[in-house]
C-alpha cells in the first residue's frame, strides 16, 4: 500500500528534525512542545542521553526524580537501561 501525501509530509518533517503536526523545529522529537500540549495534553519533559549521563547515580531514585522533575519510575528505568542496581536504603529505613 502506498503512503499518503500526508504521511510522506510527516516523514519528511521528522527526518528534518521538525514537528510532524505543524512543521516547526522540534528538537528531534516527533512534535514540538506547542503541538504536544495541544494534541497530547501534556508537555513532555524528556531528557537526552547526555542529560541522564551526568546524573549522580549514587543518590536514591526518588531524590534524583525530585531534582529532575520526573517520576521515580523514569529514574528506575534509566538505571536499569544502564545495568545499574538500586541504591539500598540506609539502616533504620530512613533514606
Amino acid at each position: 500500500m502506498a503512503e499518503s501525501r500526508q504521511r510522506l509530509w510527516q516523514l519528511k518533517q521528522r527526518a528534518g528534525g521538525r514537528c510532524q503536526q505543524c512543521g516547526a523545529p522540534s528538537g528531534g522529537k516527533s512534535r514540538c512542545d506547542a503541538c504536544a500540549v495541544k494534541y497530547g495534553g501534556v508537555l513532555r519533559r524528556s531528557f537526552t542521553v547526555a542529560q541522564w549521563d551526568v546524573v549522580n547515580w549514587a543518590r536514591r531514585d526518588n531524590a534524583i526524580a525530585s531534582g529532575m522533575g520526573v517520576t521515580g519510575a523514569a529514574v528506575g528505568y534509566q538505571r536499569r537501561r544502564r545495568g545499574m542496581v538500586r541504591v539500598p536504603k540506609t539502616e533504620g529505613g530512613h533514606g
